[in-house]
């Protein structure tokens, strides 16, 4: 499951070469026992970075 975001600009190139930049997130995966999340309990062991 997503355990954190971390917002950050990105510089995309456009088709007529002009470059624009987007405000988007760093999304980050991680593990939780199913007991911590029931409870509310934000106990993630963070396993990597989420990237589309």
């Amino acid at each position: 499951m997503d355990c954190r975001y971390e917002p950050y600009t990105r510089t995309i190139i456009d088709t007529d070469g002009t470059p624009y930049t987007v405000d988007t997130n760093h999304e980050y995966l991680g593990l939780i026992s199913t007991e911590d999340f029931l409870n509310g309990v934000p106990h993630y062991t963070e396993v990597g970075e989420y990237t589309t």
